[in-house]
């Protein structure tokens, strides 16, 4: 993803034990949390729980999710939060140090306060002594370019590597010294969804560290659903389908003993998925 990436495993581990020797809170196993907020369709939901599945989320760090559809949704979220602990002090109050906006931006009208309200949310959540640790990340394929991402570090655009070259181009030219010209061209640049950035989870995918084959196999699957729903909703090509849904294919068949994808010719690569454990194939989200 370049250098606007989220944290690889080792820094979060890293993280984790900087802060657990900070607190000073007793009876309590401090945790890295991480929340996400994301939008009620089927590819952010995809992209939210593929996440579940690299291994560290899974070992150490606790993970809260919270699925929107507009901007009042983070609003009365915000209010019925604040309002509980308020009336109840003695409340144990999670603390997160990583929140990851999926899909949020381009279906939610991104004027500044919406960052601004999730900013000041999670850093009332801190004691100062914390703030340095939060951060922000949104991954969206229409790529909501914002002000917030060169003015504010605590918040990071998740991009690919040509993308990161293509911003770091037009900030490094002279030319663009003004600085309404350089966010005009930024806006212009990633006005228009490119078609190989439409699919989140796709995005997400390569770089998901999985602790065994049954979950490899999991996100191949999951990934498969979110690309689905761009081709029937006629958003992709099925040119692009097509390659990409080889692309997944050919991986599955790096897992080695191959038993847990199943393909049928006739109806295409989508692939079929089997488990041997119920409790493995449970931990499919419903909704998917």
């Amino acid at each position: 993803w370049g250098s606007v990436t989220l944290k690889s495993p080792q820094s979060l581990r890293g993280s984790n034990r900087e802060i657990k020797e900070l607190s000073n809170r007793k009876n309590e196993e401090f945790k890295f949390n991480i929340f996400i907020f994301y939008y009620n369709n089927i590819d952010s939901i995809c992209t939210e729980h593929i996440l579940h599945f690299h291994k560290n989320l899974k070992r150490e760090i606790n993970v809260f999710s919270y699925g929107v559809e507009k901007k009042e949704d983070l609003i009365k979220f915000f209010n019925k939060h604040n309002d509980i602990y308020s009336k109840n002090k003695d409340y144990y109050r999670d603390y997160f140090f990583q929140v990851i906006l999926i899909g949020i931006c381009s279906h939610i009208n991104t004027d500044t306060s919406i960052y601004e309200d999730i900013e000041k949310f999670f850093s009332n959540l801190l004691s100062k002594t914390y703030l340095g640790y939060l951060k922000f990340f949104v991954i969206d394929n229409k790529r909501p370019f914002h002000e917030i991402f060169f003015n504010n570090d605590k918040w990071e655009l998740v991009l690919n590597e040509l993308e990161h070259n293509e911003i770091m181009t037009i900030y490094n030219n002279k030319k663009n010294n003004d600085k309404k010209k350089l966010y005009s061209k930024f806006y212009d640049n990633y006005y228009i969804v490119k078609e190989e950035n439409k699919c989140l989870s796709l995005m997400v995918y390569p770089f998901i560290q999985c602790a065994g084959e049954d979950d490899a196999s999991a996100i191949i699957f999951i990934s498969s659903i979110s690309l689905m729903s761009y081709l029937k909703t006629e958003q992709i090509t099925y040119d692009y389908y097509n390659k990409e849904i080889k692309n997944l294919h050919n991986d599955s068949l790096n897992i080695s003993n191959g038993h847990f994808l199943s393909f049928d010719s006739e109806r295409g690569l989508l692939p079929m998925l089997s488990f041997y454990i119920i409790k493995r194939s449970l931990e499919i989200d419903e909704r998917i």
